[in-house]
């Protein structure tokens, strides 16, 4: 069932969280070396931090007063829109050919799907192209060519054996090869580019602040920048992920990384005012597709609002970067892990908790959140002021060691990777004395 404009919303803000995990995988392009992992994973992770502490923020706010819904609601209703929708294809003109070589959905399909109202044997994938049957009609679909507006189609997945979730998982498979195979590519090529001369000259432009007075207006100056270049390719990804390694190699300092993120996140927010420019539909349609754009743009405002402007709030996003470098750059194990728990685990563990209710999820998530912010709270303190807490809270060493310190799980993990590496190679050893006895 198509979601309505208040259930949508939370969306946004997981998907605004989701999208930041391309940043974390080009990261690990450079886990090779333990300066440049531990720079670009922070630099990576300051997307991911911002987001998820404007999650904490302005979810429950938008839960208790719906005010984005009310502001969008009130933006659109001052627009005078009507029922015709205008193609902005753009990207679209370069990819579609690319995509139609393997695949073509039924658009349709997809259509009734959303509002429930497909039926059983419904097809995801097109019988037909939508082309205009001209001249000779030998090549059509076992019909009367005479009572046809289509031909066969000629994608790569026609007509196949394969079941049509076979031939999505098969396409995800494609794809995620071609995504990581891409950034890696691109990690590797500008750490052979730049370097030297160029390294200098890059690191010293991208760093430089305005002239004089104008010092304080650098970070919004460098989110516009980024607000910029990420309408021009449409991708927040793109945008980030490249900035990623220039961060890994130091050459972009996590500073200024932050502001450009910011500016990218808002510069995506363009392309979902396009989709609605090119939506399909009624006047009703129309204007909840405005909505949800506008509800996008203005929670990525919100969170700018809130966590960029005080210094103060500004370095809590940047401090918690920090700190997941540093562990990943001694633990390197921990950036899959963090990948997995922060963009799988977790998003699965609330959207079970929410198939119980609304209560078993409020019922778990407070207290665990409100856990959080206590040990945050503490730990700031005990690095700044300890003499203010507690005798017992100024140190953690009375907790057990695996709840205050990744060692033992990296001890384990350790001995885990050596005896699996000693099995291969006395197996190996193995079979070189019987090819040896059999000569």
């Amino acid at each position: 069932v198509i979601p309505k404009v208040q259930q949508a919303i939370p969306m946004i803000m997981g998907a605004n969280i989701g999208t930041s995990v391309t940043n974390t995988i080009v990261a690990m392009g450079q886990a090779g070396n333990r300066a440049d992992f531990k720079r670009a994973f922070a630099g990576a992770t300051v997307h991911d931090m911002f987001n998820i502490l404007a999650v904490l923020i302005l979810l429950p706010l938008e839960t208790a007063s719906h005010y984005l819904f009310h502001l969008t609601e009130a933006i659109v209703e001052s627009m005078s829109l009507n029922s015709e929708n205008s193609d902005q294809e753009f990207l679209k003109i370069i990819t579609d050919p690319f995509v139609s070589l393997f695949v073509h959905l039924n658009k349709s399909a997809l259509v009734d799907i959303a509002k429930g109202n497909a039926s059983d044997d419904i097809k995801l994938l097109d019988q037909h192209c939508g082309i205009k049957v001209e001249g000779n009609c030998s090549d059509l679909i076992g019909i009367n060519c005479t009572d046809t507006k289509y031909r066969k189609c000629d994608y790569l997945f026609f007509d196949t054996d394969l079941s049509e979730a076979a031939v999505g998982a098969i396409l995800l498979f494609i794809s995620l090869v071609l995504l990581i195979s891409t950034l890696c590519v691109m990690v590797k090529l500008l750490q052979s580019v730049l370097g030297g001369r160029m390294a200098r000259a890059v690191k010293r432009t991208a760093n430089a602040d305005l002239p004089g007075r104008w010092k304080l207006l650098t970070p919004y100056l460098a989110m516009l920048i980024g607000a910029a270049i990420t309408i021009l390719v449409q991708s927040s990804s793109v945008f980030t992920s490249t900035l990623t390694p220039l961060v890994g190699l130091d050459l972009l300092s996590l500073e200024r990384m932050f502001p450009l993120t910011l500016g990218s996140n808002v510069g995506t927010t363009v392309t979902g005012l396009l989709a609605a420019l090119a939506s399909k539909g009624g006047l009703t349609e129309r204007r909840h597709a405005f909505q949800v754009a506008f509800a996008h743009l203005f929670f990525n405002l919100s969170g700018i609002i809130i966590w960029f402007p005080i210094p103060r709030m500004r370095a809590i996003p940047l401090a918690c970067a920090r700190f997941l470098g540093k562990t990943t750059s001694r633990y390197r194990w921990f950036a899959v892990f963090y990948l997995l728990s922060v963009f799988f685990l977790v998003p699965l563990t609330v959207f079970g908790l929410s198939l119980a209710g609304w209560q078993v999820l409020v019922g778990v998530l407070v207290p665990l959140l409100t856990l959080l912010v206590l040990v945050f709270i503490v730990n700031v303190i005990q690095q700044r002021d300890p003499g203010r807490l507690p005798a017992r809270f100024q140190t953690w060493d009375w907790l057990p060691l695996p709840l205050r310190s990744l060692e033992p799980y990296d001890d384990l993990i350790v001995k885990a990777k050596t005896a699996c590496a000693s099995r291969r190679h006395h197996g190996h050893t193995k079979l070189t004395d019987s090819d040896q006895s059999s000569f």
